[in-house]
């Protein structure tokens, strides 16, 4: 099989550049052919829909009509509790649509890593930050086989001081971002081959206005520069997305700016095939030979 292993960075919202990459990956017959997907924090949904056999379409139509304003749940009085509570929002709403999914799809909405691997015969690997360990830890079927997809979930997509941290065997975790936001060093060194990735970059702001820019800026600044190191070392595997910054607000007051940021994601795969294009196919080939 040509390709096997995709790999997709977190960016919250700014993930949805991913889809021209799916769209591609579909037209050329890989997507079928993908049997591992190595993940960070919103990474993590394309995989758990990926893996489940959607197709572009039904990504695409679903990613482009939800509210993303219902997937919220600030509570104002958390606010007031930061200190105890380190965040705005548990997560709850995110996790009751990936139980949908998981439910409406694989019949259960408590699915483990095994299980799922069992049903669907795709491997899912996800990256957590361990607040008591101060470093990262993976979750897969071969490293945490019982643990459930939506523990995964809450946990990798945990963006610190707006979500709750998640609580998990009596530890705190936050974004997997944290400290491996784009896990393709994952991915087997002689797997390089039959690999593509895509990670979303955005030029931070010239000036702290908001508190939002603060924590943000915090953020950006733990994964930014491994970012940027890796989409440099694995040139040939990474469809890199140069996003114009927004507020993440932005995207539920004006729904056309998804759009824009789809379009965003397109030029950059252009860029990407017209720069490496080749010289993947022609590894994959390789491989494919060999």
């Amino acid at each position: 099989m040509p390709l096997r292993n995709l790999v997709l960075a977190g960016g919250e919202f700014r993930t949805m550049s991913y889809l021209p990459l799916i769209e591609y990956l579909e037209k050329e017959g890989h997507l079928a052919t993908i049997q591992n997907y190595y993940v960070t924090s919103a990474g993590i949904f394309f995989a758990i829909i990926l893996s489940i056999g959607c197709s572009y379409k039904e990504i695409h139509d679903f990613m482009t009509t939800i509210d993303f304003s219902t997937l919220m749940n600030i509570d104002p009085a958390s606010f007031l509790f930061l200190h105890t509570k380190f965040g705005v929002d548990d997560g709850e709403k995110i996790i009751k649509l990936c139980s949908k999914i998981l439910e409406l799809r694989l019949g259960s909405p408590d699915i483990t890593f095994a299980e799922h691997q069992r049903i669907t015969g795709k491997t899912i690997t996800a990256t957590g930050t361990n607040l008591a360990k101060l470093g990262l830890e993976i979750f897969s079927p071969a490293i945490s086989p019982t643990m459930r997809i939506i523990d995964a979930v809450r946990i990798t997509t945990s963006i610190p001081f707006y979500f709750f941290p998640a609580r998990y065997n009596g530890a705190l975790y936050v974004d997997g971002g944290i400290t491996n936001n784009f896990p393709i060093d994952l991915v087997p060194p002689h797997e390089l081959n039959h690999t593509i990735g895509a990670l979303v970059i955005t030029p931070m702001a010239h000036s702290i206005e908001t508190a939002s820019d603060y924590m943000n800026a915090i953020y950006q600044c733990s994964i930014m520069n491994n970012d940027r190191a890796k989409s440099t070392k694995y040139a040939y595997n990474t469809v890199v997305v140069n996003i114009r910054r927004r507020n993440p607000l932005a995207i539920m007051e004006k729904p056309e700016i998804l759009l824009e940021i789809i379009e965003e994601g397109r030029e950059a795969l252009t860029n990407w095939l017209t720069t490496h294009g080749e010289k993947w196919r022609e590894n994959l080939e390789i491989s494919l030979e060999e």
